[in-house]
């Protein structure tokens, strides 16, 4: 029986310990304009962050739900709200500029097995609509010659292959800071 009681606490006290892992230090912006400061807990189904958990100073929990919050400010990175396919998702900034660069984090499932996977998306200035950026090698290419095509010396770039999908996050700072100066 004592070993029994000694397990039981071990659990308790391991599922605390785990709980307690998940939050975050942080900051919620309110479609109300409020910002909340305090640590953060996301409970997320499919990878999309669909409700929020705050913790105060004082221990004290207040529950959001997505449509309430409008961005995320964790570990230096902001993340604001989008439905880019019609539900609500987080998107985080890679880039900000005269074309704005955001990632979408998810789990993807293959055959049993839960893996990240990242969808890219960009925003035009002065845009709110999020166009999702192709991650084949030829159609992204032509995406990024029409998108930049103010930047001629890129977008030759672009077209003699110096730049790949991968290298997506360069390419919008490298394009940004060019239109910045102009």
């Amino acid at each position: 029986m004592r070993f029994f009681s000694y397990f039981l606490v071990f659990c308790i006290s391991s599922l605390q310990w785990i709980h307690a892992q998940g939050f975050v230090p942080g900051k919620l912006v309110l479609e109300t304009g409020d910002t909340i400061a305090g640590e953060i807990y996301y409970k997320s189904k499919d990878g999309i962050k669909d409700r929020f958990v705050l913790k105060d100073k004082e221990e004290e929990r207040s529950y959001f739900k997505a449509e309430e919050v409008r961005e995320i400010h964790v570990d230096s990175n902001l993340y604001i709200k989008a439905k880019p396919d019609k539900e609500i998702v987080f998107l985080r900034l890679l880039t900000k500029g005269k074309v704005s660069l955001y990632e979408y984090e998810y789990l993807r499932d293959f055959q049993g097995q839960y893996t990240k996977a990242y969808d890219l998306y960009f925003v035009k200035e002065g845009s709110t609509e999020f166009q999702p950026l192709s991650t084949s090698p030829r159609a992204w290419r032509k995406q990024l010659e029409e998108l930049m095509q103010d930047h001629k010396d890129l977008v030759k770039q672009i077209e003699d292959k110096l730049y790949e999908p991968e290298h997506s996050r360069k390419v919008f700072e490298l394009y940004n800071r060019w239109a910045a100066q102009q």
